[in-house]
């Protein structure tokens, strides 16, 4: 009983942290497209601002 309760408790830890992982993964892929954008905008601001002074 013992042994089945270490191997269902590894088992599930390591399900948890695969899907924690990806989960993880894809935060980092979210926040970058986003910070991405952002800065894309800023930047496009800045230009278009530039550009109506001239």
């Amino acid at each position: 009983m013992k042994v089945c309760k270490v191997i269902f408790d590894n088992f599930f830890t390591s399900f948890l942290l695969k899907i924690l992982a990806k989960d993880m993964f894809n935060l980092c892929i979210l926040f970058g497209i986003s910070l991405f954008i952002i800065f894309g905008l800023k930047m496009f601001e800045y230009f278009l601002s530039h550009l109506t002074t001239l």
